[in-house]
């Protein structure tokens, strides 16, 4: 088409420059009929002339459109080379905000607030350039329409379109918020549990050091270091009492390690002692006072039947 164009202006310049040779031969011969020859060559010149006209103003429309699908396709090269990165940015970003998270602690959770309020600073630079692509597509729909050019929607150079990527910003755009209301309330949860924590250990390390105590209390008694059995069997009674009376705190301390349980707390940092320890110690030390009084009082009684005798 271009090279056709290129060569008619100059072919009808050298018609005309042959007409025009033909009437100013005509006229110098002085041909009879000159003047029905001059006429009917000023016709032809009239047609060539608005031939002329019209293959100027095909060209301009032929650079027109040649200018207009250029830049269609610039602008298609464009939206390629932006697009592909802002679509993996999209597809990272959705499996980060729908990413399920375990934490155990509020250092944890923190961790995974912090990250991401660092990637909502990034959606300023995100949005600009989702409305950066979508204008690019905009400005291709505009002159596909405006100059009426079929097929001009389609780009070449990628499979990516504006409304997928207009789907995507806005999930991601719906699932940030999603995301800080789940983080808030897994914060939430890991101080509830860091109070169940406290609650339990505070309580732990009363129990644990005073169930040992009296585990020391009862050895000592069963080795014989008093003065009398009478004595002994004292000891070891006041012992069960103040066992027994002590129940109630091993009771609360289940409480809490139900608590504990239910909120699937698996570590507790601030004590040493756990609900299983203690209850083996308590048992133990249930087992160790009975036993020794049974002993004491079988001595006592077989001392007696012997001075009986």
């Amino acid at each position: 088409m271009n090279l056709c164009s290129d060569f008619l202006p100059s072919s009808l310049l050298l018609v005309e420059s042959i007409i025009k040779d033909v009437v100013l031969r005509h006229s110098k011969l002085g041909y009879h009929d000159s003047p029905a020859i001059n006429s009917r060559c000023q016709r032809i010149c009239s047609s060539w002339d608005r031939l002329g006209v019209l293959t100027t103003q095909r060209r301009q429309g032929i650079d027109e459109v040649e200018k207009i699908l250029e830049r269609v396709d610039t602008l298609h090269l464009d939206f390629a080379k932006r697009v592909t990165p802002f679509n993996n940015w999209l597809d990272g970003a959705r499996e980060d905000l729908v990413d399920m998270f375990i934490v155990h602690s509020i250092e944890a959770t923190q961790g995974l607030i912090n990250d991401h309020e660092q990637f909502k600073s990034t959606l300023i630079e995100a949005d600009k350039e989702y409305r950066l692509l979508v204008g690019i597509f905009q400005e291709v729909q505009r002159f596909a329409q405006q100059h009426n050019i079929p097929g001009a929607l389609e780009n070449p150079y990628s499979s990516s379109s504006a409304q997928e990527i207009t789907n995507k910003w806005n999930e991601v755009r719906q699932l940030v918020p999603r995301r800080d209301q789940a983080l808030q309330q897994e914060m939430m949860r890991q101080q509830q549990n860091e109070r169940i924590r406290r609650t339990f250990a505070e309580k732990a390390n009363v129990v644990g050091p005073w169930i040992e105590k009296q585990l020391d209390i009862v050895s000592s008694i069963g080795m014989g270091v008093h003065k009398s059995l009478e004595e002994a069997l004292k000891k070891l009674i006041a012992c069960r009492t103040a066992v027994e009376a002590f129940r109630p705190h091993i009771d609360e301390l289940e409480q809490y390690r139900q608590a504990e349980q239910e909120a699937i707390i698996l570590e507790n940092k601030y004590t040493k002692y756990s609900m299983e320890t203690l209850r083996v110690g308590w048992e133990q030390l249930l087992t160790s006072i009975n036993r020794n009084i049974n002993e004491v009082e079988n001595q006592v009684s077989h001392l007696r039947k012997h001075l009986a005798c």
